[in-house]
This record gives C-alpha cells, sequence and structure tokens, in this order.
C-alpha cells in the first residue's frame, strides 16, 4: 500500500504512518514509480485493519473496470500475473532470500525457456498497482505475455484488459 491509502485505512496522518513503517524491521519499502510502497516481509495472517485495506483497495473503479488481467508496461499483471508469479515461487520456479529479489532456479530457466530466450538469472518483478504484489516483469513478463497471446491463450481487449480464451489457461 502506499502511505497516502494506510493514512487513510488507519486514521493517521502521513508523517505518523512514515515514522512507523521506518521503525518496523518486518516491513520492505519500494520505490516505484514514482512512489514509495510497503510490503511485510513475512507470511502473517491478515487482521482486521487488514482485511478493510484489502476491501477498500478492492472496490476501486479502475480496479474492477480493468478485470482479472490486464497489460502492465508490456507484460501481463493483474490477479492473474500476481497469480503466476505466485505460483512460479510455490513450484520453485523461481526463488528469493528477501521477498525483493528474484532469481530463476534451473527447474524455471528450462520451463520459461519454452516461451522465450533466458538469458538471465534475475527475475525482474513489477509491483502490481491492483494487486500490491509482484507479477513477472522484464523480458520474461513480456515474453510471457506474447506467448499467451500468439498461442490464442488470452486475448487484448479494451486498451489495457487481457480477456481469457475458453479452453485456453487452465488455473
Amino acid at each position: 500500500m502506499t502511505v497516502n491509502e494506510l493514512s487513510k485505512v488507519c486514521h493517521l496522518s502521513r508523517e505518523e504512518v512514515i515514522s512507523q513503517l521506518q521503525c518496523d524491521k518486518t516491513i520492505i519499502s519500494l520505490h516505484f514509480y514514482g512512489r514509495w510502497y510497503y510490503k511485510n516481509k513475512m507470511s502473517y495472517n491478515v487482521t482486521k485493519l487488514g482485511n478493510a485495506s484489502n476491501n477498500m483497495l478492492d472496490s476501486r473503479n479502475t480496479i474492477s473496470n480493468l478485470g482479472i488481467a490486464r497489460t502492465c508496461l508490456h507484460h501481463l499483471g493483474g490477479k492473474l500475473g500476481v497469480t503466476i508469479f505466485r505460483y512460479a515461487e510455490l513450484k520453485y520456479l523461481i526463488f528469493t532470500s528477501d521477498k525483493v529479489n528474484y532469481s530463476l532456479t534451473e527447474k524455471g530457466k528450462n520451463i520459461f525457456s519454452e516461451f522465450c530466450k533466458v538469458n538471465q538469472t534475475t527475475v525482474p518483478c513489477c509491483l502490481d498497482f491492483s494487486e500490491r504484489n509482484f507479477h513477472l516483469g522484464g523480458r520474461i513478463g513480456n515474453d510471457l505475455l506474447n506467448y499467451l497471446l500468439e498461442d490464442d491463450l488470452c486475448k487484448l481487449i479494451e486498451s489495457r484488459k487481457v480477456e481469457l480464451v475458453d479452453g485456453g489457461i487452465k488455473m
């Protein structure tokens, strides 16, 4: 979440929010496209306040208009993009030691090389503005989206919206 969003949900001033975030060692700060975002390093149970903030984020008009998948720069974003990223982490295609910098595993290189040229070991992450979690960025993210479009697993509609094709991606 951004400082403004946290301030609104917690009914605190921006300065109070920033002060508390800077003291907490379990919080990672990320500067992304001109804004500071804050993400928890730890796995945690969602609190009542966390649920309230998630509901606020989910109810934004822009988000509901974009659906479950959309382009982000030149890669796949939205719930689908974040789900693919989480799946890649769960299946050990990518790994991290700090929840910020990700790398491809050998298994990941083999899988991703089926649809894109894999020259790197680092995985560029893009912080999804609606989901507040990472999706695949950079060349891998771009090649993944192109692969899905070329194989008719999804199609672009209305500006940035991506629609799954019936019989396409099975999640």
